[in-house]
């Protein structure tokens, strides 16, 4: 406050905030509360990914509900290792590669697709790390790409980059949280490398009501000039057919 020319004192009996007070107040608030945000923001996208067991407050994310080893560990109450229980595992598979002309990545998401759509739930939704999307994208142009131009001696327009990946129509959307997660935890495979499939009919992120991204105002210490607020959240994430998810990776 005092860097930004506001003065903040208990010594007399009190007086207004001049103009440009106010003003620089209003501004430090307006930014300080969109960082509170997009921070929040971040740490709630990364909590939503994993498995729940990083703290007694974590919510059991998409590493549980849609797991890499999809015959092991229990998910509401139903233990997936029990062989009568088999309608309850997400598809999974790991280890594709991306080899020109003989990779397997196509071969994996395709068997992946085509097990969700047996289950009635084709998926909507594609998202996927660097790792993923690059082998992806690199197999495709090397094993069947074709790069075309016009004109003779000068190129007329020249462009670069990758504007959509898409599977089956189906957009492949790159989650830049994924790297922080390896950063983070270091799992084998890395985030990464996965390509997560879901069709979000059956996979929900449910608010408790009344507690959707609460604003909180703790009150400051006696002795000290700082005001405090934040953000809560509590609720759960949901999921009522296992087996119309999946999640593959590559080697």
């Amino acid at each position: 406050m005092i860097q930004n020319g506001i003065t903040v004192t208990d010594d007399g009996p009190g007086g207004n905030a001049t103009d440009a007070e106010m003003l620089q107040l209003t501004n430090l608030l307006k930014v300080q509360s969109k960082i509170l945000k997009l921070g929040f923001t971040e740490k709630f996208s990364q909590a939503l990914h994993l498995d729940g067991t990083q703290s007694v407050d974590a919510i059991t994310g998409l590493d549980s509900l849609v797991s890499l080893t999809p015959t092991t560990g229990t998910v509401g109450g139903i233990d997936r290792a029990v062989a009568g229980n088999a309608f309850w595992r997400n598809y999974g598979t790991t280890g594709l590669t991306t080899t020109t002309t003989t990779g397997t990545i196509l071969d994996g998401m395709e068997i992946a697709y085509r097990a969700q759509v047996r289950n009635g739930g084709k998926p909507d939704f594609y998202e996927a790390g660097d790792d993923f999307i690059d082998g992806f994208r690199q197999h495709m142009m090397k094993t069947y790409g074709r790069v075309d131009y016009q004109g003779v001696g000068i190129f007329r327009d020249v462009k670069a980059g990758t504007e959509m990946v898409s599977f089956h129509g189906i957009p492949i959307i790159w989650s830049p949280e994924y790297d922080d997660l390896d950063t983070l935890f270091n799992p084998t495979p890395t985030w990464s490398k996965r390509c997560y499939g879901l069709n979000t009919n059956f996979i929900k992120l449910r608010p408790i009501q009344g507690q959707d991204m609460m604003t909180r105002k703790p009150p400051r210490a006696y002795d000290k000039y700082e005001w405090y607020w934040g953000l809560t959240w509590r609720g759960a994430m949901t999921m009522d057919r296992s087996n119309a998810q999946s999640v593959v990776s590559i080697a």
